[in-house]
């Protein structure tokens, strides 16, 4: 039961079905997602994990827009944003 996973693992498994779904309706094409801190729940060690599933979709071929407010997605990811494999706007609040 999906219910009973834990905040990471059940947005892990969201990934899993997001993934097949796009898939599915892409039908086998590549396409894209627009993801808003969906690792929001993640420990440090889980967060690692995720990266690298994003990383190895996007290097299949699927672009991937990330929105986080998670400051550790960006430590994560420091060595490919420092080697431009990944691109990282940072957006300043004026308040």
């Amino acid at each position: 039961d999906a219910g009973k996973l834990s905040g990471g693992a059940y947005d892990q498994l969201y990934l899993s079905l997001r993934l097949a779904l796009g898939e599915k309706l892409l039908k086998g094409k590549k396409g894209f997602f627009i993801m808003d801190d969906p690792f929001i729940k993640a420990s440090p060690d889980r967060l690692q994990r995720q990266m690298e599933v994003l990383k190895k979709i996007s290097c299949s071929g699927w672009q991937i827009i990330y929105f986080t407010a998670k400051g550790e997605v960006k430590d994560v990811l420091e060595d490919d944003i420092n080697s431009g494999k990944v691109n990282y706007i940072e957006i300043k609040s004026r308040l």
